[in-house]
């Protein structure tokens, strides 16, 4: 299952709208909203049914992995990660970088505190990044912000944003690295998941305060995932930025997937924050196991 971010999916369903950014299509918001929940509900809803039942015949196996891995790290290395993945994540480059407040619209009691990343991925292989940072509350408790993204090939650069639910920045006193990781973002070898955003030939323009974008599927993936992030920078600092998916609403027989060849309809992001940048970052995945 395909999940960015602890609140994330919580965030697309409530709106389009995130992190105080507006996306809006060239159909109405309230339509959208029920394609892209119906475009990846089907994917998260079997990914989740698949997950149950492989956590069911996994769990000793992962256990044992897990707890030979650790061993066998510890006799190495301080750390809980071999040498290899170690190594492998310095090659992790953050790129830019912003902390922010994130509200739902339609939902004044959800909010959450976002710190956003870029990231290029500088190995020669695929991989799936994790993060491990908290945010200090000012009550002295810790809470985990950091998100995580799959199937970055090499070179490729992608979107992150880590959050908690529930919190404003007005709560938070500082983050810091999760203690017994001791990285802010750990990086392994991924082989169920490759990119195909290689094929993705995403087009857009910046208007004042407005990005419009499509992107044309080039693949022969009759049903790919095409995450677009519009990510604002000011000073070279994120001060705003919003997630979505390139769809086609007349494809409802096909999850609303843009098909091979096809261009998606046209989005529309816009932004009340100043910025002095913007970047547009696409990432698309494929399962080997499908």
């Amino acid at each position: 299952m395909r999940k960015k971010l602890l609140l994330t999916m919580s965030l697309v369903v409530g709106s389009l709208a995130l992190f105080g950014c507006g996306a809006d299509n060239t159909n109405t918001v309230e339509e959208t909203q029920e394609v892209e929940t119906a475009a990846f509900e089907e994917e998260t809803t079997e990914s989740v049914g698949e997950e149950t039942a492989d956590d069911s015949e996994n769990e000793d196996t992962e256990s044992t992995d897990a707890a030979k891995e650790a061993t066998e790290a510890e006799g190495e290395s301080s750390s809980a990660f071999s040498d290899d993945t170690l190594a492998l994540s310095d090659k992790i480059e953050v790129l830019y970088d912003g902390v922010i407040d994130a509200y739902v619209e339609g939902y004044d009691s959800l909010s959450a505190t976002l710190h956003d990343y870029i990231l290029k991925n500088n190995s020669d292989q695929t991989v799936t990044v994790m993060g491990y940072e908290e945010a200090v509350l000012r009550d002295g408790s810790t809470v985990p912000i950091a998100g995580n993204e799959w199937g970055i090939a090499p070179g490729e650069e992608v979107f992150i944003a880590g959050g908690y639910s529930g919190i404003h920045l007005d709560d938070v006193d500082s983050f810091r690295v999760n203690d017994d990781i001791g990285r802010l973002f750990i990086a392994f070898v991924d082989d169920e998941y490759v990119s195909i955003s290689e094929f993705m030939d995403l087009k857009y323009e910046v208007d004042g305060n407005t990005v419009k974008y499509k992107v044309t599927n080039n693949s022969d993936y009759s049903d790919p995932a095409i995450e677009v992030d519009v990510v604002f920078l000011k000073d070279g600092k994120i001060v705003n930025a919003d997630i979505s998916y390139a769809v086609r609403l007349d494809n409802s027989d096909n999850n609303y997937a843009v098909k091979p060849g096809e261009t998606s309809d046209e989005n529309i992001v816009t932004c009340d924050e100043e910025f002095d940048d913007v970047k547009v970052v696409l990432h698309s995945i494929h399962s080997t196991k499908e």
